[in-house]
């Protein structure tokens, strides 16, 4: 018997339709391999669906829906996620409200409630086309570190993302110079890049995300973190609109809201 309950229980598995609202779906052939809550467009042949490729751009009339849960379907064993295998007869979500797991542009942040819906079309590690987001392009944070101190032996000292990321500077060094060897011990670290020009370096790391620890800096340097907005790789969806957040990382979103 449970004799415990979570006071944050799931709201919904991404594919899953969140509410009675009144839904439009229909069957479709896989054309390739189908994930539950990703967006799939039209297939090669009649009647089919895919994920999106790069041509989704400039063929929305492809436009399908979120490729639907369906609860009886058995998951390999060891399998995380619902995929559908190739041939299999699918449902599409073309209209109504359904739970997705929307790509995040910082680690624990869900888009805002009544922002747009993109879908991407350009796959990336971990982050398959078709999934779902609040932006156009993918929004990367920049460490921008100036270099003020030319004393012998100087002591940069910072840490961001929790990674010690501190420098000690030899002696007989501009600014300038001091930079470029700082640049080349943050890039020699897992997860960052780096590059300097004169005294600036700029700083990247891999998820995106960069946060600088408080209290972790020293003297010696400026810094800030600046946002700087990449290419474009998804695609708006007309009358799609993230609705709520719920738990477990989880939005619902709403398909061909042309009528509220």
């Amino acid at each position: 018997m449970q004799t415990s309950y979570t006071q944050d229980p799931i709201d919904g598995l991404p594919g899953q339709i969140s509410s009675s609202y009144l839904h439009k779906i229909e069957t479709r052939i896989a054309d390739g391999e189908l994930r539950a809550g990703l967006y799939a467009i039209a297939g090669t042949s009649e009647k089919s669906a895919k994920h999106p490729t790069s041509d989704f751009t400039s063929t929305p009339q492809k436009a399908l829906g979120i490729v639907h849960l369906d609860p009886s379907y058995v998951l390999p064993e060891g399998a995380t996620a619902v995929v559908y295998p190739d041939k299999k007869a699918v449902s599409i979500i073309r209209t109504g409200k359904v739970w997705v797991k929307p790509e995040a542009e910082h680690p624990g942040a869900l888009p805002a409630p009544d922002s747009p819906v993109y879908v991407r079309t350009t796959a990336a590690t971990g982050k398959p086309a078709g999934s779902l987001r609040a932006t156009a392009g993918e929004v990367r944070d920049e460490l921008k570190i100036t270099v003020t101190s030319s004393t012998n032996g100087a002591e940069f000292e910072i840490t961001a993302n929790g990674e010690d990321l501190s420098f000690t500077s030899g002696d007989s060094q501009t600014a300038a110079q001091k930079a470029s060897a700082w640049a080349a011990v943050i890039d020699g670290k897992d997860g960052w890049s780096a590059s300097a020009s004169d005294a600036v370096i700029t700083v990247t790391h891999e998820s995106g995300f960069i946060e600088v620890d408080e209290g972790s800096v020293g003297e010696g340097f400026t810094y800030q973190v600046v946002q700087g907005q990449g290419s474009a790789i998804a695609v708006l969806l007309p009358g799609a609109f993230f609705r709520r957040n719920g738990t477990n990382g989880v939005s619902e979103v709403e398909l061909q809201a042309f009528d509220d």
